[in-house]
């Protein structure tokens, strides 16, 4: 099993923890110019900055001659001038200042140490500063990956990211090998090389950078969440963003197989000795088969199997005592419910607004909490788009969408109006639905 790590194994959703601008240079001017160019990326990185930029109400620059360099930055022309944000190696290239990069490079390992990512913005003669980035662990990654041991299954984690801040993680997740500083092409590379070594391998990702890996994996399995090119490379794509529906996914793969390989078994034992007795092997002994009965019995076969087959309607994904204890992550619950999903009922308590399009929570914690019920999401990628238009207005501290529940929970820092909420939800593509 092969896991990419941002996104996958954690939130995609970091924060920006750490400015540190060089000599002469104030934290607002890196912010600024790095949320410029990031403005034009997709990258989890690029909302975090966005999302830091917009909080301190900074402005942007125009910004020409985008462009992405996949593994590696984004590269754009600001006022004249080409800028960079990439990592440090990226930075050793175009920098000759040698001793801003040394200073640079001991402040980031100890970043990365923390778990943080930095990464460096440069003007093209110099460096101009770092910025880094805490993204946490999703809730169910170690659970998940527990489960994928349970199944005999030999984890790789792959980034993009420094090696230091991808050992903190894997040490936090005890995943004993993780390969980082890599490239989308070193990703495919590393897959085909476990290919040649006789292994079949399972690819779990969500980004660009993911896809040639996708495509390369015996399996591709694509988080709901992931980017258009990364669901498009994937064999198969989750429904939601939590690693436990992977697992979920190859427990009921193995007792699909398992299911096929009963029916075949049975199918042939059965015609071995129905066959020859049909044919008129045991008339000799006396022992005659009417084609009455030959006909009921090759139709008996048929319904064996399909009752046998219907026994996977009763599957049940295997969690550990530990997390049984805890309230089941997305994915663990009975397949039946997750194919058919179910409407919580709604709370006695409304909120008088238009249409009744708000409903208050039953479990409210405060007043800033809001219910909006929503139409056409299908897949992780409607709800990743449906959270990011809400977390980009002002005064939205949080916005969490769900599919089984088919509405989205956004949580205020101050009063929105619902209007705004709502346009935010249709200019996404999706209709707020009257409940």
């Amino acid at each position: 099993m092969v896991l990419d790590k941002t996104g996958t194994v954690t939130s995609g959703h970091p924060n920006v923890s750490d400015i540190i601008p060089a000599e002469g240079i104030s934290e607002n001017d890196l912010l600024a110019a790095a949320c410029s160019l990031e403005k034009l990326s997709v990258h989890p990185f690029a909302n975090a900055i966005g999302e830091e930029c917009m909080r301190r109400g900074l402005k942007t620059q125009e910004v020409f001659d985008f462009k992405n360099i996949p593994g590696r930055g984004i590269q754009g022309s600001i006022h004249g001038k080409l800028h960079t944000i990439g990592n440090l190696a990226m930075m050793q290239e175009l920098c000759a200042d040698s001793t801003a990069l040394q200073h640079f490079s001991e402040i980031s390992q100890k970043l990365a140490a923390l778990g943080k990512t930095p990464v460096f913005l440069s003007d093209g003669s110099r460096i101009l500063g770092m910025i880094a980035l805490a993204d946490t662990v999703k809730h169910d990654s170690k659970e998940a990956l527990q489960l994928f041991k349970h199944m005999h299954l030999h984890t790789v984690m792959l980034t993009g990211d420094n090696p230091q801040t991808a050992e903190a993680v894997g040490k936090q997740l005890e995943i004993e090998d993780v390969r980082a500083g890599l490239l989308p092409e070193d990703k495919e590379r590393i897959i085909r090389e476990l290919q040649n070594a006789g292994r079949k391998v399972a690819m779990v990702g969500d980004g660009i950078n993911d896809a040639p890996a996708l495509t390369r994996a015996d399996t591709g399995i694509a988080i709901g969440a992931g980017t258009d090119i990364a669901i498009d490379a994937a064999d198969v794509v989750l429904m939601k963003n939590s690693l436990m529906d992977a697992a979920t996914s190859i427990q009921l793969s193995r007792q699909t197989m398992k299911n096929i390989r009963e029916n075949l078994f049975w199918a042939f034992f059965y015609n071995i000795i129905c066959i020859p007795a049909a044919a008129g092997v045991l008339i000799p002994f006396g022992i005659h088969l009417h084609p009455m009965f030959g006909a009921a019995a090759m139709s008996l076969s048929s319904v064996c199997v399909v009752l046998n087959a219907l026994r996977l309607r009763k599957f049940r994904p295997f969690v550990s005592r530990s997390s049984a204890e805890k309230t089941s992550y997305p994915g663990t619950e009975p397949l039946q419910q997750q194919v058919t999903g179910s409407y919580p009922k709604s709370g006695k308590e409304s909120m008088t607004l238009p249409k009744s399009l708000i409903q208050s929570s039953q479990q409210e914690k405060t007043a800033m909490e809001k219910i909006i019920y929503v139409d056409g999401m299908s897949c992780g990628h409607c709800t990743a788009r449906v959270e990011k238009a809400l977390k980009a207005l002002p005064g939205v501290k949080n916005a969490v969408a769900s599919l089984t529940d088919k509405n989205v929970t956004v949580t205020l820092e101050e009063p929105v109006e619902t209007s705004i909420l709502i346009r935010a939800i249709k200019d996404a593509g999706y209709e707020p639905v009257e409940k």
